[in-house]
């Protein structure tokens, strides 16, 4: 997916300032000063250590990497402590739909952050035209595996692109980005998530694919000219998303064929 990036930059001609965006992501991302965005955050480090113990008590029971990816973290407590009944319902395929949501038919989101970024309405208009070519782009791409209009598909989109950036350019494996969203759509499908309104999962998701583009499209800029204070900027900007949403230092994170690992 992140090869898409570079002919949208190239097509529509960026040239804006660094500091713009690690501002907009430090006050809009990173402190997490917005619904969804909070509840990303805490949703993931709710469940996540707790599904680590499940599903290797689940291996030791026999259960399948296949039916463990189906089961929510209440799906695997009913395995190990609700009886036979409680365990065969929770082996039934569940679909993970508490990430997606149905769009308005207008953006919510792309025209302030344009705004926040630059005050020239010229500039806003280059900024606008960016987001929605990074967001077809992404969409295309992601057709197939079900990640439009969804969450986390925009979030794993969003760290694999920073993934790219920090690391010089080098695309993750697609294998390892298809699994961490996959990851994260049965880590969001609760009754929490459910009730988040579509308004603020969409605002979210511009979000996620308004940054990826800016970045992925503002190095792939910079490198193209060799401006290497600009290149050194986004990546430092991108060192912020492994940080900021997995708690995992960019340096050692890898994508692999079964999702992410920490190398030693």
């Amino acid at each position: 997916m992140h090869r898409l990036l570079a002919p949208v930059a190239l097509c529509l001609g960026l040239s804006l300032p660094a500091t713009a965006l690690a501002q907009y992501m430090s006050s809009f991302g990173y402190s997490f000063n917005n619904p969804i965005s909070s509840t990303c955050n805490s949703l993931m480090w709710q469940h996540a250590n707790a599904r680590a113990v499940y599903r290797s008590a689940l291996e030791r029971h026999g259960y399948t990497d296949a039916q463990l990816e189906k089961m929510s973290e209440d799906d695997m407590k009913a395995a190990l402590g609700g009886g036979a009944k409680a365990a065969a319902a929770a082996k039934k395929p569940r679909a993970h739909g508490a990430s997606k949501f149905k769009p308005q038919k207008k953006r919510l989101l792309l025209g302030k952050m344009a705004a926040s970024l630059v005050s020239d309405p010229a500039q806003q208009k280059v900024l606008r035209d960016l987001f929605e070519a990074g967001i077809a782009a992404y969409e295309k791409e992601a057709r197939s595996s079900g990640g439009v209009h969804d969450v986390a598909g925009a979030m794993g989109f969003f760290i694999a692109t920073a993934y790219s950036v920090y690391h010089d350019g080098a695309e993750p494996n697609p294998e390892g980005v298809e699994m961490l969203i996959r990851a994260l759509q049965a880590q969001y499908d609760t009754p929490e998530f459910a009730r988040v309104a579509a308004a603020d999962k969409q605002r979210f998701y511009e979000l996620m694919l308004g940054l990826a583009t800016y970045l992925g499209a503002t190095y792939q800029q910079a490198a193209a000219a060799g401006d290497a204070e600009l290149a050194g900027a986004m990546k430092q900007t991108a060192a912020g998303a492994p940080r900021g949403f997995l708690k995992l230092d960019p340096d050692t994170l890898r994508f692999v064929p079964t999702g992410i690992e920490i190398a030693r």
